[in-house]
């Protein structure tokens, strides 16, 4: 192999919602769940950003568990988002059929080996 690149370089940036009471819960009990929650959104869009900054909006994916419309800074994570929200859903999509089949398939052998 030449060492060279296939294609371009891409991201995936895996995260939950930041939503209060289901993200940073263990400084949730020390600063409060929503200020935890704020932090988690603030980290959330620095690495949205950085990501957009070095590889392009086109090149950076988001993997996201749960539902900015309920996360605290909603609007601004789905306004930094926007570019790639549906190419997020498709991958959210294409890894959760793939779970499904690894699992299927670790099922499989678990029963034959049985």
């Amino acid at each position: 192999m030449s060492g060279s690149p296939v294609g371009p370089v891409r991201a995936l940036v895996l995260a939950k919602a930041p939503v209060a009471g289901r993200v940073k819960t263990r400084l949730g009990a020390d600063v409060g769940l929503e200020r935890a929650a704020e932090l988690a959104a603030a980290a959330l869009l620095d690495t949205v950003e950085a990501c957009t900054a070095a590889y392009g909006a086109e090149h950076c994916h988001l993997a996201l568990a749960g539902d900015l419309a309920e996360a605290v800074a909603g609007p601004a994570l789905l306004a930094a988002t926007a570019s790639s929200s549906a190419r997020a859903r498709a991958l959210s999509a294409r890894c959760s059929s793939a779970l499904a089949a690894a699992t299927s398939a670790s099922s499989a052998t678990s029963l034959r080996a049985a």
